[in-house]
């Protein structure tokens, strides 16, 4: 259905009786913060710079939801120095096409919580001096979700508790991490899933470096996945490590899909004790480990289908993840993917790997092959179907029948007429 939205207009100073009503009477940033309400549709233009932690507060309903979205390109929020945007519990809001960017050395420079969606945005920690107690791009929680975002964090000096993006009970969707640590630190305590995205280590590498790190996963939840990944540059591309495990029933955690390249240690490690988890694989690819592809034993599922012999990517110092023609490569993710359920299902087009789901184009008949009665199914014919020309449409003369090809366009609607008997509408 469709939501009949408020517009409402915000800058970063506001103007003239400041009521959100028009770009004329705009609102400030934080007169937006305060005041939008559900259903509105508040557009955002020019740059926006906060002194102080800003938080947007519930507001948004099922019934009538919240957009935040860019005007005239993109806007930039710049975050004060350790403080932090808290999109809090804002329930049915999307923020679309921002970038937000800020240097925060303790927890996140944005908290995108409950079921609030950031899409097509960007999350930029410039820190140098990280500090040990965690921080992070972004914190996930409550169902947050990350869908087609970009996430940076390539300045921190030091190791972390967390990662660029901390997810707690979130999704991220067809995200991208470029960081200098960890890059996803899952803390969830319920459901999660990491479903293509590409996450890419940038500088030298630590022990304490993991592509996608679960730690203080405290349920048995089994409906958590991480599905079509591309881990790359990482110490350890999945790293499992819940202690002694939680006091519930064996949480399974689904692994399908994903290429883990070029990685100081493991593709897959596990220090939990096996009575606690179960690690389940799937036609992943791995390839360049220091020291193997796995530690898992026998309580896990292991059913790789591809061992990698050559880099799978087009140029990935360079952030080119795109497969490319290498035998014992790029030739081995493709369409090599298990066939799954998830967000839509996996399908014999989609290959491993992030940002690899093969086009199909429409695969039309040639002019040849068109006539009456033959299905066009795609896997029979190639070429691009045209019709006739106009001067070429006679009585009695279908398209294509007994072998006869037209090729043009139609005639122009005002060219037809009654009076002119050489021309045959067909209406069936």
């Amino acid at each position: 259905m469709g939501y009949a939205f408020a517009d409402k207009y915000c800058t970063q100073d506001g103007a003239g009786v400041h009521d959100g009503s028009s770009w004329g009477n705009a609102w400030s940033f934080l007169e937006a913060a305060a005041g939008y309400s559900a259903g509105d549709h508040v557009h955002v233009r020019g740059e926006i710079t906060t002194e102080d932690n800003v938080t947007l507060n519930t507001k948004a309903t099922v019934d009538a939801p919240v957009l935040w979205e860019a005007e005239e390109g993109r806007v930039t929020v710049n975050v004060a120095d350790n403080k932090a945007i808290f999109l809090a519990n804002c329930d049915g809001c999307v923020f679309k096409d921002f970038d937000f960017t800020g240097s925060s050395s303790a927890g996140g420079v944005v908290y995108l919580n409950s079921p609030c969606v950031a899409y097509h945005c960007s999350f930029t920690n410039t820190t140098t001096t990280g500090n040990a107690g965690g921080f992070s791009a972004v914190v996930v929680g409550d169902e947050g979700q990350l869908f087609q975002c970009h996430v940076v964090l390539t300045g921190a000096s030091d190791g972390s508790a967390t990662g660029a993006v901390q997810l707690q009970n979130g999704m991220m969707l067809h995200t991208t991490v470029h960081t200098s640590i960890t890059a996803v630190k899952v803390t969830a305590t319920a459901i999660f899933n990491i479903v293509g995205c590409t996450l890419w280590h940038a500088g030298a590498v630590e022990s304490d470096d993991r592509g996608i790190w679960l730690a203080g996963l405290v349920t048995g939840a089994n409906q958590v996945g991480i599905y079509g990944n591309t881990v790359y540059g990482f110490y350890d591309g999945i790293h499992y490590d819940n202690g002694a495990g939680p006091a519930v029933a064996k949480q399974v955690f689904h692994i399908t899909n994903n290429i883990l390249y070029s990685l100081g240690r493991y593709g897959v490690y596990s220090e939990t004790p096996d009575e606690y988890a179960t690690l389940l694989l799937c036609s992943n690819a791995m390839g360049a480990l220091g020291t193997g592809r796995t530690n898992l034993t026998a309580y896990h599922g292991e059913y790789d289908a591809v061992v990698l012999t050559a880099d799978p990517f087009t140029d990935a110092g360079s952030g080119d993840f795109t497969l490319n023609d290498e035998a014992g490569g790029g030739t081995l993710c493709r369409a090599g993917a298990a066939p799954g359920a998830m967000l839509g299902g996996f399908t014999d087009y989609r290959d491993l790997g992030a940002l690899q789901h093969r086009d199909v184009p429409p695969d039309y008949p040639a002019e040849g092959d068109v006539e009456e009665g033959v299905d066009y199914a795609y896997t029979e014919y190639t070429g691009t179907f045209v019709v006739p020309a106009e001067e070429d449409v006679e009585r009695d003369v279908g398209y294509g029948e007994d072998g006869t090809e037209f090729t043009g366009t139609h005639p122009p609607l005002q060219d037809i007429s009654l009076e002119e008997s050489d021309i045959r509408i067909r209406t069936t």
